[in-house]
């Protein structure tokens, strides 16, 4: 067992350079599409159930900030002991390598190349790495039935791409869809064969989530740890 307290300076640090390399894959503001392919297969994803906590930015904005619950791992959660914080939603894990997001309108440094897709035009912003993307079942389950009936049809959600596309802007009328390109079965390429090799497991993008144990208050949450630049993008990323 680690012991002293240069023990808890390296693994604070471990943990920090951990959430700086582990990116979430996020569809907000004018972005529509993302190709991605699966890293993780249906055998391999991970879900927990999260609490939905109102927290505070440095600059006393307010945002919702979403909590791992401890009762999966059988320990004590103040968040379901408090009315106000014991609603909890779903969140599934999977890593996917994505090749670039499509957006509707350029970007201001108009990097973004403007191209044609699936019949519309587009902007560009090629991305070309592995990042996490983190859902919820969908309205009715229809996210998590996508996933499991693609897995299905295939035998695994990973030997080809995949469009990973949102309807709306806001967070209630936001939806999102799962859809396998036209190409069909491609072999994975070399680069990403790489990627794969330097990904961490998906219980410890997991483990990044759970809340220190001590000196936390009930009801919300005034951390300015990781807050949103953007809180409207925070807001539209949550699911029902």
């Amino acid at each position: 067992m680690p012991k002293g307290a240069k023990s808890l300076q390296d693994d604070r640090k471990k943990q920090n350079q951990m959430r700086s390399d582990t990116k979430e894959l996020r569809l907000s503001g004018d972005a529509k599409i993302a190709r991605i392919r699966f890293l993780t297969d249906l055998e391999d994803f991970e879900w927990a159930y999260f609490h939905p906590v109102l927290a505070s930015s440095r600059l006393g904005k307010k945002y919702t900030k979403e909590i791992y619950c401890m009762l999966q791992d059988g320990g004590d959660c103040q968040y379901c002991s408090n009315p106000e914080t014991s609603a909890v939603r779903k969140k599934i894990f999977f890593w996917v390598y994505v090749y670039g997001v499509y957006h509707l309108k350029p970007d201001s440094e108009s990097k973004w190349q403007k191209v044609e897709y699936l019949g519309e035009n587009y902007y560009l912003e090629t991305v070309n790495e592995a990042r996490v993307l983190k859902t919820g079942p969908g309205k009715d389950g229809y996210i998590e039935t996508r996933l499991l009936n693609w897995g299905k049809r295939f035998k695994t959600l990973c030997d080809r791409d995949y469009d990973w596309c949102r309807e709306g802007t806001k967070m209630e009328d936001t939806v999102y869809d799962l859809v396998p390109v036209d190409e069909g079965k491609t072999d994975l390429s070399e680069e990403i064969k790489k990627v794969v090799e330097n990904l961490q497991s998906i219980s410890k993008i997991i483990d990044l989530t759970k809340p220190p144990t001590a000196g936390k208050s009930q009801g919300s949450d005034s951390s300015d740890e990781n807050p949103p630049k953007d809180l409207e993008k925070e807001i539209e990323e949550i699911f029902s």
